[in-house]
């Protein structure tokens, strides 16, 4: 069953639709606010809410960001559908790009600013560390990523050193930290 809220976050109310197997349920967990509420833009481009789930923080980069293309893919295909329904209620839908991808597998490379995500711990660190260490080939230019980690943020940061020139904390609450991997 499907459940639906208003959540305001950073300021910004988004409409969404939740279900069961979906992290959060259509709510908003702490870490997922603690991204949001620090994200770094790119000047311009594309962007990718990678593990998106019910597709706010990709939404919530369309409301703020009119000028950037958002890109949202998760594995599950009821997030991608949740995500698609989401985008179409808050009238994002004509500046995302929804699509069922395992980490990059469906997604083109070189294309993206930064890329967003809460990655799925549950999915497990060989996971995790594609996310972060496939980045750099679908990253364009001087493009950077920013993930959010609760447990495990060590190892994040240290998978990131290896796969990019700076892996570091930008923001630090509730247990939560904001990591930046940047080329």
């Amino acid at each position: 069953m499907r459940t639906y809220r208003t959540i305001v976050v950073a300021g910004v109310p988004i409409k969404l639709y939740g279900g069961p197997g979906l992290f959060a349920k259509g709510g908003l967990d702490k870490g997922t606010q603690l991204l949001i509420e620090n994200i770094e833009f790119p000047s311009s481009g594309v962007v990718l809410d990678l593990a998106c789930g019910n597709g706010i923080i990709g939404i919530y980069i369309a409301l703020v960001r009119k000028d950037l293309k958002v890109y949202m893919s998760d594995v599950d295909a009821k997030a991608v559908e949740l995500a698609k329904l989401n985008a179409r209620i808050n009238n994002v839908d004509d500046r995302t790009v929804v699509v069922e991808s395992d980490v990059y597998a469906n997604l083109p490379k070189k294309m993206f600013s930064a890329i967003y995500s809460n990655p799925p711990l549950k999915a497990g660190w060989s996971v995790i560390e594609r996310m972060i260490c496939e980045g750099p080939e679908h990253l364009a230019g001087k493009g950077f990523m920013q993930f959010v980690f609760a447990k495990g943020w060590e190892k994040a940061v240290e998978i990131g050193k290896r796969c990019f020139s700076q892996a570091y904390t930008i923001k630090s609450k509730w247990g939560y930290r904001v990591i930046k991997y940047e080329i």
